[in-house]
């Protein structure tokens, strides 16, 4: 099996802990008490220092370029800066575009917003530059 020439994450969830503090965010897409709820379920009783959980816990020696796409002030924007972050450690490039103004993995609205369209044109251009 071949490793993957790149990947690309749409507003990742890389910090898994329901007890962490939640980061001050305009997400009008998730209400807090969802997140916090989400957090719990998703864990489902895991410390939060798995890196099987938590990707920020893991170690990613060699991985490829990596894009991560989010929205400026929502509750997620902390996990990419922090996977980037991360990642970079490892010697990984690292490219983080933020939008503003809009909802939560906006480019599930491709075909029918222009900010959706522009955000996968610039990852598949990412990807193709990669491959």
């Amino acid at each position: 099996m071949r490793a993957p020439a790149a990947c690309v994450f749409f507003s990742p969830a890389t910090i898994i802990d329901p007890d962490r503090p939640v980061p001050e965010a305009d997400d009008f897409l998730f209400p807090e008490e969802i997140l916090h709820r989400i957090g719990a379920d998703y864990a489902a009783g895991s410390p939060a220092d798995d890196p099987r959980l938590s990707p920020v816990k893991a170690a990613f020696p060699g991985a490829p370029p990596t894009l991560i796409q989010c929205v400026n002030r929502e509750y997620l924007e902390e996990d990419s800066d922090v996977m980037a972050a991360h990642l970079r450690g490892f010697g990984t490039e690292v490219s983080v575009e933020k939008v503003r103004h809009m909802p939560h993995v906006w480019q599930f609205m491709a075909g029918s917003s222009p900010l959706a369209d522009d955000a996968i044109k610039r990852a598949a251009a990412f990807i193709r530059t990669h491959a």
